[in-house]
């Protein structure tokens, strides 16, 4: 485990070293294995696709039509393990923004690309309509935090300069959330303006109608812009924030963890003070 976080053998192994514990190399490599195929399991974005808009299903995953750039259509493959099928028939799934998928325009290989995962996601929302759920990279950063915490604590590890690294890593992280809520909420605040001034264009009072088109100005709101739109960021802003403050909210309400981290701060503020 390095300091941002990265999983390596040599790291893990480093640590039991460091904390003077004994692990069977067994262990090590098993919680090693775990940790990355946790990590590659994560995602960033989740959105349902249509069972109209699916070409084709096999094990390998689902076939989706799509478009890059002008007259330029062509498929692409959903993984299996990015995919959940509901009961409807429609599917959810499960991508990283920078992810890539092979564009194949059957007719014109030439036209072949990749595709990241943030411009497929937008597409197949702008295509049926349905908004973009959105996982805070923080949420997963966080996540790791408490697997390296409950991992070290399982193991009896819950000291030493290696627990404290991860006890200010966790502070860090918490401090970054905070501002990261702040400037959601500036973000919620300048689209729920936009939702009025489109509501207001609608008014048959001149003086609203101008007010309107003032605050439209003076956000960049593209005019070509619909209502729809602006509805649809409002929700997965909403949702981003909901559930990067619900996590923040669990992790501190963990009262061990968050009687460590609060330990491990007033340790190193006493450190301070003593130089």
């Amino acid at each position: 485990m390095s300091k941002k976080g990265n999983y390596s053998l040599e790291k893990i192994s480093e640590k039991v070293v460091a904390n003077e514990v004994t692990f069977s190399v067994d262990e090590i490599k098993s919680e090693y294995e775990k940790m990355v195929a946790e990590r590659e399991d994560d995602f960033e974005m989740r959105i349902t696709v249509e069972e109209w808009q699916v070409m084709e299903e096999t094990k390998n995953g689902i076939y989706l039509e799509m478009e890059f750039g002008i007259r330029n259509k062509g498929t692409i493959l959903i993984p299996a393990h990015q995919i959940e099928k509901s009961e409807d028939g429609s599917y959810e799934i499960f991508i990283r923004k920078n992810d890539f998928y092979y564009f194949v325009n059957p007719e014109h290989a030439d036209k072949n690309r990749y595709m990241k995962g943030e411009t497929v996601a937008s597409q197949l929302s702008y295509d049926n309509g349905e908004m973009i759920v959105r996982k805070n990279p923080k949420i997963s950063s966080l996540d790791q935090l408490v697997r390296e915490y409950n991992y070290l604590s399982a193991h009896g590890v819950t000291e030493g300069q290696q627990f404290d690294e991860l006890l200010n890593r966790f502070e860090e992280e918490l401090e970054e959330v905070d501002n990261l809520l702040d400037k959601l909420d500036q973000r919620l605040g300048e689209l729920n303006k936009i939702q009025s001034a489109f509501l207001a264009l609608e008014s048959s009072d001149p003086q609203e109608v101008k007010l309107a088109i003032a605050i439209m100005k003076d956000l960049r709101v593209d005019p070509s812009t619909r209502k729809a739109e602006i509805d649809k960021l409002v929700k997965e802003a909403t949702f981003e924030r909901q559930a990067l403050y619900q996590r923040v909210e669990s992790i501190t309400k963990d009262y061990k963890l968050h009687q460590d981290i609060e330990k491990n701060v007033e340790q190193r503020k006493d450190r301070e003070t003593s130089l």
